[in-house]
């Protein structure tokens, strides 16, 4: 069905984030985080993450650019367990790479799962507003 919707909330002082029961089943049990993007932590289902991973070894054989680019995401990416409360450990490194504060927006993008620092998910919707009057143009009849 995808993962939709946005919840803000926080990361403790251990660096413990609940996730939203309503993604926790499409989860599973265990996840991988990781920096697909500069600007959020990506969260995948084991499953959606294979895919990932045959995305990446496809580019990689295709160009050197390909190659580092696999490289980056695999060295900024952990396997990561839910616990019995709902939470994961999002690491420091992550965090801090993407100025990740405590306060944090979780989104579902459909097959993943994004941990935007909650004033970066703010100016991204400001900045993005003006998207919103060309969704029709973009997508006739959403």
């Amino acid at each position: 069905m995808g993962l939709i919707g946005n919840f803000d909330h926080k990361i403790d002082a251990k660096g413990r984030l609940v996730l939203p029961a309503c993604f926790r089943e499409e989860l599973g049990s265990r996840v991988v985080a990781a920096i697909t993007e500069g600007t959020c932590v990506s969260v995948y289902s084991q499953s959606s993450w294979e895919s990932v991973i045959e995305r990446l070894e496809d580019i990689a054989v295709k160009s050197t650019a390909g190659a580092d680019i696999k490289r980056r995401v695999l060295a900024n990416s952990f396997h990561l367990e839910i616990d019995s409360m709902g939470r994961i450990l999002v690491p420091e490194k992550l965090r801090s790479r993407l100025q990740i504060g405590p306060d944090v927006c979780v989104n579902g993008n459909n097959k993943k799962l994004e941990i935007w620092d909650l004033s970066t998910w703010q100016k991204f919707m400001n900045d993005s507003e003006p998207l919103a009057t060309e969704i029709n143009v973009l997508i006739p009849g959403l």
